[in-house]
């Protein structure tokens, strides 16, 4: 588990305790306890492969990126479909499709923004964006493009985030160069507890959702949707 769950999971946790559970379908559920807490974490859809980056829809469901190059509409009740409309996508060593976020507009424009690795040859991450219609992202184009573009396939980064002024944010990874400063943590991390320790699966995210529950991708072949849900 990354510094970063043990860093900033805590605080939302302990947000969660005065919360109702939510109503919606689970595949599984199963009980962990961490140094101070218990929670349920609740399997909500599973066999997906290496998912990297979700985003919440508005109707309760979710959009999941596999890095293989998928993107997965999966509905409340854990039902998956595949989303077409993609660009041409290279899934080498680390890259593939990353990171996925809906516009601050999305319930009138409806568009969805993503982040992956595409090129001939020599690859780079880029960002684009379509609009979503059912299972579909229509008028795609892309917006970045990163350089320079190499024939390594490590560190791509990317996350994407909305500014509150509605600017995009796009994280890029180093490509392999200055490693050591990128992963100095100094004296940042102030408070840790750590969540999911009998978790035999990598995180790959983590995200509060609209319910106040924390939502967790796990990063493996058979990647899964997990929501940690405290226990009394």
């Amino acid at each position: 588990m990354g510094p970063f769950v043990r860093a900033h999971v805590l605080p939302m946790l302990l947000a969660l305790l005065a919360l109702p559970f939510p109503a919606g379908a689970a595949t599984s559920a199963e009980v962990e306890s961490s140094q101070r807490h218990r929670f349920r974490v609740v399997t909500l859809a599973e066999e997906l492969r290496n998912p990297w980056g979700l985003a919440f829809l508005p109707d309760g469901g979710w959009l999941v990126t596999e890095r293989s190059g998928f993107l997965r509409r999966i509905a409340p009740d854990g039902s998956k479909s595949r989303v077409d409309g993609l660009p041409e996508i290279v899934p080498r060593g680390q890259g593939g499709l990353l990171d996925v976020v809906l516009d601050p507009g999305f319930a009138e424009n409806r568009l969805v923004y993503i982040a992956y690795v595409a090129g001939d040859g020599a690859v780079s991450t880029e960002v684009g964006r379509g609009r979503l219609n059912g299972t579909r992202l229509e008028d795609f184009e892309v917006i970045l493009v990163s350089e320079p573009k190499l024939r390594s396939g490590l560190h791509f980064g990317a996350r994407l985030r909305f500014a509150p002024d509605g600017a995009l944010l796009v994280t890029l990874g180093d490509r392999y160069s200055q490693l050591e400063q990128a992963q100095e943590l100094g004296d940042r991390i102030v408070a840790q507890e750590e969540l999911l320790a009998g978790l035999d699966e990598r995180i790959r995210d983590v995200h509060a959702g609209p319910d106040g529950f924390l939502y967790v991708l796990t990063d493996s072949y058979d990647g899964r949707l997990l929501r940690l849900e405290p226990v009394e």
